[in-house]
């Protein structure tokens, strides 16, 4: 948000059992933050975790599903909330062709699911994009 020119501040004061990851001031406007980790399916990380790696090949309309999988998790509890979808093991796919191809399969996701914001976010501010229309 910041590289994107937008006002910010990091605020205190998350409650994690309410799941609040953060809380940000954007503008004069208090948001809630939640993140998912993408791919949201269990078995990935399970074999991260027993056998230290892990990798899967697909193609755009896979890297589309899992991010609809990420949405679909949030559904019930994400109403409200800027939701990032943190996306830095996904690689070269995050991009705006993801975000522009999602929104063709999928329609925006912030009136959906009812959310405050949507973001995905890669390894780095550069690679994290904002749910919206190119300009």
């Amino acid at each position: 948000m910041r590289v994107g020119g937008r006002p910010l501040a990091i605020l205190e004061g998350a409650v994690d059992a309410n799941g609040e990851d953060g809380r940000l001031l954007v503008g004069d406007k208090q948001l809630t933050v939640q993140v998912v980790s993408i791919p949201a399916d269990p078995r990935i990380w399970r074999e991260l975790g027993r056998f230290g790696t892990s990798s899967t090949r697909g193609s755009l309309v896979d890297a589309i599903a899992i991010v609809r999988a990420a949405f679909e998790k949030k559904r019930e509890i994400a109403r409200g909330t800027l939701l990032v979808l943190n996306a830095a093991h996904l690689g070269a796919v995050v991009g705006p062709l993801l975000i522009a191809a999602y929104l063709d399969c999928h329609g925006d996701p912030v009136a959906e699911f009812t959310l405050a914001g949507a973001w995905l976010a890669g390894a780095s501010a550069h690679s994290t994009f904002e749910f919206r229309r190119a300009q």
